[in-house]
């Protein structure tokens, strides 16, 4: 597929030259389109304008182009986009008209009349539903579609962007990024600062970003235009971003979902599209007006504790959807993406998953799995709603450190696209992986970045070997793709789902008082340390243990043996219930002694908090505990420091609006996403002039959710 791109494309510093650069990335890196770009609007050599659009008209009438893209434009430019536009339609090539502004609605004329007419197949795109809803009404073309700039952040901004430590109060930053002069509202945010340094004695800073700032104020540091890089970093420093803008046009800052991405509170005003921005972004605060003193009595406020890492859940569930609304408008079956090509592959087929393979099965997804895992105890589920898998017997050498899974070679060999679960010690994604790549065939590795990070020099060695076998890698957070991507290795993310719930509207109220341990009871999950650390604490403190496994009799002998059986409540294996949502509700915090999981996502998605581990950093879901500190109390695993932590356990703050952002960000459907567009991956033997690659996926066909059971049983 070749998609003609009609735009201007300076170099990405602000506005939509940062939009045009990024979506043409996304375009060619996620959609595998074949992108060719026509740049005429250099106004200093009008007659080479003319005749970059004269051939990009002749380009359009050939039978290879699916689409054109044109780039919202001013002025006797506009003829040039009609023409285009007529003989698109002449050759029946499907455009996409990207507005960057309100000008085209503010100052209708006959062009733009003509341009926005229903006369054309043009899908319009907007950057808010209030500037679709003004187009419609202007022109009465009701094809618009709204895909907000968070679409095309640069990945600088999201990664390594974790929780923020609590700052000193001399390290309170202001930070505004935008253009002097124009009345973005500098001098306001200048002055309102100095209002609060005057009344509070806070040694508070502000730093200008962008073009034509001066100062004479020892508090304020202008640091010029930034590239993203730069940015991103000033963003990570600061503790608030102001922008209380009275600029006339203001259309959607890009700016403001940079902020958003590193987690930073934003502070706008009602002009153009920032009301629905403040709105998608609900930590951010929204000012009537860009008056001194409304936003010195916000800073007062905003100040203590800014730093909000919600706001980045916001964030990417506004930027997935927006990459979503954007991808279908080139490649419109991708919501009906089909997975009949693939085959995944499982050491085991475990019972917490049961949910989301039944949704890839529904899409035709085929599966192979063995009996039983490296750990005797943990074994295949007898049956999953939907699924038919190929059961192989796992057969075991080397005092169990290396694994042979039999009648599911030559499925793995033949078929279109392997997904097959990382491990080096599984030999059978060794060698069919090899035998494959000397085939030309499409394989995805599911699994962990660096699953041992304190491994010897040799286990490293084989490690980063065994990452260059795929053709892409589909990693459990948005980080470790991000650190495979850094790595050169192509990958997406594809979150471990929630495990189902029959009640998903469930969450605790917060005012109970007692720990949750969830999860399988083995010797490597230390429930031992959380009895020991339970007998050493307050003696008020009751432990509710959601799980069953081989060593539970054990545990329930050492309850006894340390004298608080009274106070450790054994309540086995519970499917997820108004038996467990009854449990959970007497709860206050989960307790994770050892590396988390599937438990800690289970639980914070019902509004508890967690006590977790913070030296098992492998674990994908710590990522979710650290951007939710109000949340979260670590420890380091031993009985000492779980003593404090428990201690600590009034602190903890599990809230509802924490639960429905995991929940948003940790769906099903956020997994099923990664996989198809891990399968889509497909080598096409051409490159690319990308820079930046995507994480968000391609929103495929929506499916009934299948009942299962949870309590991560095979954590």
């Amino acid at each position: 597929m070749t998609t003609l791109v009609v735009g201007n494309i300076p170099p990405p510093v602000d506005g939509a030259g940062m939009v045009t650069k990024q979506a043409i990335n996304f375009m060619e890196e996620e959609l595998r389109l074949r992108v060719e770009v026509f740049d005429p609007f250099d106004e200093r050599r009008s007659l080479r304008s003319i005749l970059v659009y004269l051939k990009a008209a002749l380009r359009i009438a050939k039978p290879d182009v699916d689409n054109l893209y044109i780039q919202g434009v001013q002025g006797e430019r506009m003829f040039f986009v009609l023409f285009l536009l007529v003989v698109a339609k002449i050759f029946r090539t499907p455009a996409v008209h990207h507005h960057h502004a309100f000008k085209f609605i503010d100052s209708p004329s006959l062009l733009w009349r003509a341009i926005c007419s229903r006369r054309f197949d043009v899908s319009h795109i907007v950057l808010s539903p209030s500037m679709g809803q003004r187009m419609e009404s202007e022109y009465g073309n009701p094809n618009w579609n709204f895909v907000s700039n968070a679409a095309f952040v640069c990945d600088e901004f999201i990664e390594s962007r974790g929780s923020s430590a609590d700052q000193e109060l001399d390290d309170l930053v202001v930070l505004f990024a935008g253009v002097a002069g124009i009345g973005k509202g500098e001098d306001i945010v200048i002055e309102a600062v100095r209002r609060v340094r005057s009344e509070t004695g806070q040694p508070i800073k502000v730093v200008l970003a962008g073009r034509d700032h001066t100062t004479s104020e020892d508090f304020v540091e202008v640091t010029g235009v930034l590239n993203s890089t730069q940015l991103a970093e000033r963003m990570s420093r600061a503790s608030v971003f102001a922008l209380p803008s009275n600029y006339a046009p203001e259309a959607a800052p890009m700016v403001i979902y940079e902020a958003a991405a590193r987690g930073l509170v934003s502070i706008t005003t009602a002009r153009g599209c920032l009301p629905e921005m403040s709105q998608e972004l609900r930590g951010a605060v929204r000012l009537a007006e860009p008056d001194v003193t409304v936003l010195a009595e916000v800073l007062l406020t905003e100040l203590a504790g800014a730093r909000r890492p919600s706001i980045a859940i916001d964030f990417d569930k506004a930027r997935s959807q927006a990459i979503n609304r954007f991808a279908k408008l080139f490649t419109p079956d991708s919501e009906a993406t089909e997975l009949s090509h693939v085959l995944l592959a499982q050491l085991v087929g475990a019972q917490y998953r049961s949910e989301v393979f039944s949704l890839a099965a529904n899409l035709g997804c085929d599966f192979v799995w063995g009996d039983q895992h490296f750990q005797e105890h943990i074994l295949s589920t007898p049956s999953m709603p939907g699924v038919s898998p190929r059961v192989g017997k796992n057969k075991f050498f080397f005092g169990r450190r290396l694994v042979w899974q039999t009648r599911s070679f030559r499925k793995m060999l033949t078929v279109t696209t392997l997904v097959i679960e990382a491990n080096p010690r599984w030999l059978n994604s060794v060698l069919v992986t090899l035998a494959r790549k000397s085939l030309g065939r499409h394989t995805v590795f599911w699994g962990h970045f660096d699953h041992h990070g304190d491994a010897g020099n040799f286990r490293r060695f084989v490690r980063k070997a065994y990452q260059r076998l795929p053709d892409c890698w589909m990693a459990y957070t948005e980080s470790e793709a991000i650190r495979f991507r850094k790595s050169g290795l192509e990958s997406v993310a594809a979150p471990n789902p929630l495990p189902p719930c029959s009640d998903p509207g469930f969450v605790v109220s917060g005012d109970g008082e007692d720990l949750l341990f969830l999860g399988r009871i083995d010797e490597n999950k230390g429930l031992d340390v959380v009895l020991k650390a339970i007998a050493s604490g307050s003696e008020e403190t009751q432990l509710h243990v959601v799980g069953d496994g081989p060593s539970r009799l054990d545990a329930i002998e050492l309850a006894a043996e340390l004298g608080i059986a009274d106070r450790v409540n054994f309540h086995g294996f519970l499917p997820c219930s108004e038996e467990l949502h009854s449990i959970m509700k007497l709860c206050r915090a989960i307790v994770i002694p050892t590396y988390v999981g599937l438990n800690l996502t289970q639980a914070m998605a019902h509004g508890l908090g967690a006590l977790v581990n913070s030296e098992c950093s492998h674990s994908p879901e710590i990522e979710v505990a650290r951007r939710f500190p109000e949340a979260v109390i670590e420890h380091d695993g031993t009985v000492v420091d779980m003593c404090e932590a428990i201690a600590e356990l009034p602190s903890v703050d599990g809230t509802p609006k924490s639960a429905a952002l995991i929940r948003a960000a940790y769906g099903s459907n956020q997994w099923l996403n990664g996989l198809t567009k891990a399968c889509s991956k497909r080598a096409s033997g051409g490159s690319t002039n990308c820079t930046h690659s995507r994480s968000t996926s391609l929103q495929t066909r929506k499916s009934e959710s299948v009942n299962g059971t949870t309590n991560a049983e095979a954590l």
